[in-house]
């Protein structure tokens, strides 16, 4: 896991970096070009949200869990995001913490759309449904969609393939879901790809 987040955080760092190292190169004479610039407040952007999941990161271990409906976390951040939510008519409880669920399921969401630059979020859609009963009940998030591709996660790297990490928001997503015994995979579904998240109670 060290490994993993090492080179996650090297991609994040070293991605936003390249601008700002260029920017030290320049020197007082030389003008920045306006596409630089932009690029330069992108990367500080960057920066200050790589910031603030580091924080999420070291208060992990503080999550407080409480009863909660699932179907309202959904469909507060599908809101949120403009995805379209399905829900069913029966609740889907789990004793969980609400603040890292709704994170994980943000950035997952998120990077989806930043990985698909034509269409952003675009016909994503996000459905929930449950399966088991009482201690035993299992929540299950899909999202559906084209070209749905989470860098570092899926698809599944093949060995001796080069490394593929991600953002550190999907590292969070992805052991946010382990706290909850939850699980993320992909594979084919009725309209193209469709990713599976599993929950179950902390």
């Amino acid at each position: 896991m060290l490994q993993e987040l090492a080179l996650t955080l090297s991609h994040e760092l070293g991605n936003a970096l390249v601008s700002l190292a260029t920017f030290r190169q320049a020197g007082p004479d030389r003008p920045l070009p306006f596409p630089l610039l932009e690029t330069m407040k992108m990367d500080v952007a960057n920066l200050e949200a790589l910031n603030e999941n580091l924080a999420l990161m070291q208060s992990l271990h503080e999550a407080e869990a409480a009863s909660i409906d699932v179907r309202d976390i959904a469909q507060h951040v599908g809101h949120s995001l403009g995805v379209r939510v399905e829900v069913g008519p029966d609740p889907v409880t789990l004793n969980a913490s609400k603040k890292l669920l709704e994170f994980a399921i943000r950035a997952l969401i998120r990077t989806l759309g930043e990985n698909r630059p034509e269409q952003g979020l675009r016909d994503l859609a996000l459905k929930v449904r449950s399966a088991g009963t009482g201690p035993d009940v299992t929540a299950l998030l899909s999202l559906k969609g084209k070209h749905l591709e989470l860098e570092g996660i899926l698809p599944e790297p093949a060995n001796g393939s080069v490394p593929n990490q991600g953002r550190l928001r999907v590292f969070l997503a992805k052991e946010i879901l382990r706290l909850h015994r939850g699980d993320i995979h992909a594979g084919p579904g009725i309209e193209g790809t469709e990713i599976l998240i599993s929950l179950r109670k902390l």
